[in-house]
């Protein structure tokens, strides 16, 4: 069975976006760079929700200031973009899925291939805690303080136990942590 993990940036103050739903905020470097293209080596499929999905669709397909082998890598993956609202899409190998999300991803976990990663998309990420599908955590951690924003783990009705795994510190503060979501 794949593996699914969850990856977002959050604040200290446990924010995802600012308040205008903005994340000039996130502090990327080269040393950012590596691990993410070593995390784009681990997995063969993108989950995204329709935000995330339109601002990295109107970015990735025209980027030219990341290393050429991570916008190859984002571009050509396989995304499944989980909407309602959605009838198609531009980016490459990038699919609307408008049905059950548990039941896509709960067969995509089953389907051969590497890692499964679900990026940004807090809302589709808290809507599938509960059911057990979503298998880490992997939390960059930034630091800054916000006051007011939208909150990572925002409408969790019950407390989900995590465990943590892995904790890297980066140069410029940011703190990788990867929680396996337990039980």
């Amino acid at each position: 069975m794949r593996k699914l993990f969850a990856f977002n940036m959050m604040t200290l103050d446990g924010y995802f976006e600012d308040a205008e739903q903005g994340i000039g905020w996130h502090a990327v470097e080269p040393e950012f760079d590596e691990f993410a293209l070593d995390m784009l080596w681990s997995i063969d499929t993108i989950l995204l929700g329709r935000k995330t999905y339109e601002g990295m669709a109107a970015y990735w397909p025209a980027a030219d200031d990341q290393p050429r082998e991570m916008i190859d890598m984002m571009n050509n993956h396989e995304k499944v973009v989980f909407s309602s609202t959605l009838s198609g899409t531009d980016w490459n190998n990038a699919c609307v899925e408008s049905g059950s999300a548990q039941e896509e991803i709960a067969r995509l976990k089953q389907a051969a291939g590497k890692s499964i990663a679900l990026f940004g998309s807090a809302e589709l990420a808290n809507s599938l805690l509960p059911s057990g599908l979503i298998d880490e955590y992997w939390i960059m951690l930034h630091p800054v303080v916000l006051g007011a924003g939208t909150p990572l783990f925002g409408g969790i009705n019950a407390p989900q136990q995590l465990t943590l795994r892995h904790c890297f510190q980066y140069q410029t503060g940011n703190v990788l942590l990867k929680y396996e979501v337990s039980g």
